[in-house]
């Protein structure tokens, strides 16, 4: 595969300013291919996620109550939580600042 030439990418433009400011960093830094593109793209989507998700629980708080009068987690938790667990994956995937190992991770044990 061919890679792409070193020009800087434009970011998508439904990316908000977080996801195109990190775009642009990556993009300004690495050669990707266009699979690879199709990753960052993610990882950028992910990040804007993860920033409306922290809006979201600055305004709301950590906990909401229910309409029986229970204290519950805020639901933007557990999507904060899954998007940062991809936006690791993600980022671990286009080998981004990480050493590559010599042999794949061995399966975790739960």
């Amino acid at each position: 595969m061919a890679l792409l030439k070193h020009a800087v990418v434009r970011a998508p433009s439904h990316l908000q300013k977080s996801g195109k400011q990190l775009w642009l960093d990556i993009s300004s830094e690495y050669l990707f291919e266009a699979h690879q593109l199709e990753i960052l793209r993610l990882l950028c989507e992910c990040l804007d996620r993860l920033e409306t998700c922290r809006k979201q629980l600055k305004a709301d708080g950590l906990f909401i109550v229910n309409r029986f009068g229970e204290l519950r987690p805020h639901v933007a938790l557990k999507e904060e939580r899954e998007h940062r667990v991809l936006f690791t994956r993600l980022a671990r995937e286009l080998a981004l600042d990480i050493d590559i190992p010599d042999s794949p991770r061995k399966p975790r044990r739960y």
